[in-house]
């Protein structure tokens, strides 16, 4: 049931390049976000994104999705860790399926 508190989620680090199925779902992930949240924004294509997460606009990335216990996939994110402008500073982008927010997947991931 969608919106439940799980008592277990896999959070999983994969590489975005050989693993095409698990990019899809954050790319899922990210779109349904991105409807609920602000309709009105244009969307970006599944190849924008693929790009984005697989190179990580020069710096070093890593790819991380979240599964509850039967495989569905919940969460994920992207955490890009600069290695040459403000080294000590990383950045992580973080999306929850809005149908499983509030229900502290979020402070999991």
């Amino acid at each position: 049931m969608p919106g439940r508190l799980t008592a277990w989620v896999r959070i999983e680090r994969f590489d975005p390049i050989a693993d095409r199925q698990r990019l899809r779902a954050c790319f899922q992930i990210v779109d349904a976000c991105g409807h609920h949240d602000d309709p009105e924004l244009p969307h970006q294509s599944f190849a924008g994104f693929a790009n984005d997460w697989a190179h990580g606009w020069g710096n070093p990335t890593q790819t991380w999705l979240a599964c509850d216990e039967v495989g569905e996939p919940i969460g994920c994110y992207l955490l890009v860790l600069p290695d040459r402008d403000n080294p000590t500073i990383a950045s992580c982008a973080l999306f929850i399926t809005p149908a499983y927010r509030r229900s502290g997947h979020g402070r999991r991931l």
